[in-house]
């Protein structure tokens, strides 16, 4: 019951276990493979697609990556998104990316970490990539997505590599915010 001996400084643990190690925190910039693609809304049903549009990513590298600088594009590349600023990603977190951030609008997502800007995900099938320095971090390419119903990449198989191909992928089973399918900051299933 001392803070000067119950309390010291550590490396940010967000959503996480606290760590006991007192090694120095490297924080890293994404290398291809470090971060995975793991669901899409591109066609909300709920709210128009202009507002509640989202995508989730991984971080499934051992070390905390900074998202500051990387770029976010659909196939038209008429308009990529840079993130400017720090974005701290832990290893193994999730990070929820969406084109409105304000829950009354959006469909009732949750606390969304990044609000992205660019063109909505097309709802003849699309793609989905992220780039930092220019390096390829993931992409995924996707067919006519479902009116109000997430794609999301199956439990076991979260790797750059497993979301190329769509029969990990399925479709979105459980209600959030105003009705959509899809788990936005939740756990997913294993697909069929």
């Amino acid at each position: 019951d001392n803070n000067n001996n119950d309390f010291s400084v550590r490396c940010i643990t967000p959503g996480m276990a606290n760590i006991s190690s007192i090694s120095p925190c490297t924080v890293t910039t994404p290398s291809a493979g470090d971060l995975v693609i793991t669901e899409i809304m591109a066609n909300p049903a709920q709210v128009a697609d202009s507002v509640g549009e989202w995508f989730e990513i991984l971080n499934v590298s051992e070390l905390p990556v900074n998202l500051n600088g990387c770029t976010i594009d659909d196939a038209s590349a008429i308009s990529t998104h840079t993130i400017s600023g720090d974005l701290v990603l832990a290893s193994g977190s999730l990070a929820l990316f969406a084109l409105n951030g304000d829950n009354t609008q959006n469909g009732g997502l949750p606390v969304v970490d990044h609000v992205y800007t660019g063109n909505p995900l097309g709802n003849s099938g699309d793609s989905l990539t992220i780039k930092c320095n220019s390096v390829l971090i993931d992409t995924v390419v996707f067919g006519p997505p479902t009116s109000g119903v997430a794609l999301q990449l199956s439990a076991s198989l979260q790797t750059a590599t497993a979301n190329d191909t769509l029969s990990n992928w399925c479709s979105g089973t459980t209600a959030y915010g105003l009705g959509d399918l899809g788990s936005p900051r939740a756990a997913h299933l294993e697909c069929p």
